[in-house]
């Protein structure tokens, strides 16, 4: 009778433990809002060279690129645009009043919006300074600017605004939960590599 022994050795669960501690929920939520923060910069890149008007010297989206960052907290990742102001009123839409006052001659004040039409899309009302002639209607809470010379309207004048959601402004869940899946199954590639048992 002839009796052999094979000795094996647990190599794989220490290997795969210590990839698993590589990827902890609190790294996979670094590494995922590390990731998140680059799709919405390069989101808000993207809407900026499709969106920003040359004539406009504020880029909107431009700054939101900028003022993007991330963090994680426990097993929770964050993405947060600090600037520019209305870029949540542009997602989540709602009724738009203006802040500021302006004087009619006579000394009357009213508030609206300024909305280029036209000739005017693109610029501001500061752009025509002089050249503007006022014509607001108080109970209807409507009005125009026209040019004093060509007598063309550059801009409708309105009390308020009802302003339609556009998700489009930030990247969808889709754009979001694909580069990070990817990432994360890099770095589990990774970290498996690296503690790979021997053979």
């Amino acid at each position: 009778m002839i009796t052999s022994s094979i000795r094996v050795r647990d190599t794989l669960t220490p290997a795969m433990a210590a990839a698993g501690a590589q990827v902890s929920p609190a790294r996979c939520a670094k590494i995922a809002a590390r990731i998140a923060e680059g799709v919405f910069v390069a989101h808000f890149e993207k809407l900026s060279k499709e969106r920003h008007r040359p004539s406009m010297a504020h880029d909107f989206y431009l700054t939101a690129a900028r003022s993007t960052y991330s963090q994680a907290s426990g097993s929770v990742a964050y993405v947060t645009v600090r600037a520019p102001t209305g870029l949540r009123q542009r997602l989540k839409g709602g009724n738009l009043w203006s802040d500021k006052k302006y004087r009619l001659r006579g000394g009357r004040t009213y508030s609206a919006l300024w909305i280029p039409v036209e000739g005017a899309v693109g610029r501001t009302g500061g752009d025509f300074r002089g050249q503007l002639a006022v014509i607001w209607n108080a109970r209807a809470q409507k009005g125009v600017a026209i040019d004093r010379v060509t007598k063309a309207v550059l801009f409708a004048l309105v009390g308020h605004v009802k302003q339609d959601p556009d998700p489009t402004v930030v990247p969808d869940a889709f754009d979001l939960r694909k580069p990070i899946m990817q990432g994360l199954a890099a770095k589990l590639e990774r970290a498996w590599r690296n503690k790979k048992p021997e053979d």
